[in-house]
């Protein structure tokens, strides 16, 4: 009778439990991606919503600032008669891709955007971008009110309406 296992059969169990560890992860890697991406537009359409609130509560102008390259996304607030950015990192892969405001214009740079002391905007939309999705965001002019789509021609025929009703902020 032998005592213990030999160095084959170790290495054989550890093999599989490195196999089965590895495709446990692969596995969980695109719901977890996929969460990461949501929780990204989520905290753009509320950054939007608090940007908004936050120029009508104070009754003043405010921006909003996009930055490409770092994916960053400011909002600028006011404290002490004081203009302070406040910023939005974008994570996990999450990447700006376009900004369109509805007067057609595609911006790059670093864009801004002005907020009116009503809460109001230009109507635009965020195009971001995750491995291969994409969903662009629409923020309503005067209500702020978003639209989630993959399908840039909705982004379109929003930015249409809009100015066809009039119903776009100045």
């Amino acid at each position: 009778m032998r005592a213990g296992f030999s160095l084959i059969e170790l290495l054989a169990v550890l093999t599989l439990i490195s196999l089965f560890v590895v495709s446990i992860s692969i596995r969980w890697s695109g719901p977890y991606n996929e969460i990461k991406f949501k929780s990204d537009i989520e905290r753009l359409v509320d950054f939007d919503f608090k940007a908004r609130r936050h120029a009508t509560s104070r009754n003043r102008e405010c921006r909003l600032i996009v930055e490409f390259e770092s994916n960053i996304v400011h909002a600028s607030r006011w404290q002490n008669g004081k203009e302070q950015l406040l910023p939005l990192v974008l994570g996990g892969g999450t990447s700006i891709a376009q900004l369109l405001i509805s007067n057609g214009r595609a911006t790059s740079g670093i864009p801004q955007l002005g907020i009116g002391p009503d809460g109001s905007t230009k109507t635009y939309a965020i195009l971001l971008q995750q491995g291969g999705k994409q969903r662009w965001i629409v923020f309503a002019g005067r209500t702020g009110q978003p639209l989630i789509t993959s399908d840039k021609e909705d982004v379109e025929t929003i930015f249409k309406e809009m100015l066809a009703q009039g119903t776009d902020a100045n």
